[in-house]
């Protein structure tokens, strides 16, 4: 085996859960997953090396992960891996499949050349997917308060004396989705964190954490990654949902989610007055077109002229109806082209039909 050169790979999981109750802070918890990572040779199929030259295959290696570490099949911190074979580096896929309380959590394939001891959580974003860092990550979760008040407007009740509309409690909760990114790392070596969905609660119009506290606590950046959340908003009166729009947010700071909904809503844009007047009046040029077409009429008419005269053709109307009147002279020729006299008779109408 001299001719194979091992390495240790090691690896460090957290998971961040909304604050628990068994602590009297109410920051997010920071929970161990578990699961197992595979690893698998994708480069080369076989490698020779020695004299006399071996061929040299490699069969994938499954790791488990218990209380977020990465240990080998006894228990021990790590696990070592092929990082070459005479001259030839070895490339690993990495897929790990983690869990907590149940629940699958995401995290991304990882494909690396092992040319050292390699700590595969200290990973960074790259190209829509993410590869192993060459960097320490900075160390430190920091996370901020998010609060929020509602009121529902509604007729006036019985229980006062004005008339005014009174204003009502709403009653549902708020549900923080972790948008971006998936993983975020922090601290050497490098711990990689996932993120649980938050949920917290809305009891009589204030945002409440599920330990009844005011607000509700996200973590807002990982080393020095940002942390990007949606706030799902589901609040009833009376059993009767109340239409909220959803709001994307990053925390570098306490927010109040009751003044984020502005920006999320897609506003009409302010309109020039003297622009809306030419529309309005384009619209109404395009309403008169319309009805003018749908009353058109035509009406046709005619009479007998003294002989001799030319025949006449009147327009009369203003529209959108309108009269035409044909003057015929007198007398009136009619017949077939092959009844049709070879010289014609002045002041006399010929009118030819076709069989």
């Amino acid at each position: 085996m001299s001719d194979v050169t091992s390495y240790r790979v090691t690896g460090d999981w957290r998971h961040i859960v909304d604050d628990g109750m068994t602590d009297a802070d109410a920051e997010p918890d920071h929970v161990y997953p578990s699961g197992h990572v595979l690893f698998e040779a994708i480069d080369p199929d076989v490698a020779q090396s020695g004299d006399p030259t071996l061929a040299y295959t490699l069969a994938s290696v499954t790791a488990p992960i218990v209380e977020g570490i990465l240990v080998d099949n006894e228990d021990r911190e790590g696990i070592w891996l092929a990082g070459s074979i005479g001259d030839t580096p070895v490339t690993w896929r990495a897929t790990t499949h983690l869990e907590y309380a149940g629940q699958p959590l995401d995290y991304p394939v990882l494909e690396f050349e092992l040319v050292g001891d390699t700590h595969i959580t200290g990973i960074e974003p790259h190209d829509g997917g993410y590869r192993l860092s060459t960097t320490a990550a900075p160390a430190g979760v920091v996370s901020h308060p998010v609060t929020g008040d509602w009121r529902h407007i509604v007729d006036d009740g019985m229980v006062d004396l004005d008339a005014l509309p009174d204003e009502a409690l709403p009653t549902g909760k708020v549900v923080f989705h972790p948008v971006w990114p998936a993983v975020a790392t922090a601290g050497d070596p490098a711990v990689a964190y996932t993120f649980a969905t938050v949920t917290a609660l809305v009891a009589a119009g204030e945002l409440r954490d599920l330990q009844g506290r005011s607000g509700v606590w996200l973590a807002a950046r990982v080393g020095v990654t940002p942390i990007q959340w949606r706030a799902v908003t589901e609040v009833e009166f009376q059993g009767q949902k109340i239409k909220l729009p959803p709001v994307d947010l990053v925390l570098d700071g306490p927010a109040r989610l009751t003044s984020l909904y502005r920006d999320a809503t897609v506003w009409p844009a302010p309109v020039v007055t003297a622009v809306e007047g030419h529309r309005l009046a384009a619209e109404d040029a395009a309403d008169r077109a319309e009805v003018a077409a749908n009353e058109f009429g035509l009406t046709a008419t005619s009479s007998t002229l003294a002989p001799g005269s030319q025949a006449t053709v009147t327009v009369s109307g203003e529209g959108p109806a309108y009269a035409v009147e044909f003057g015929i002279p007198d007398p009136v020729w009619a017949g077939t082209a092959d009844d049709l006299p070879a010289t014609g008779t002045p002041g006399v109408l010929y009118a030819i039909f076709e069989e």
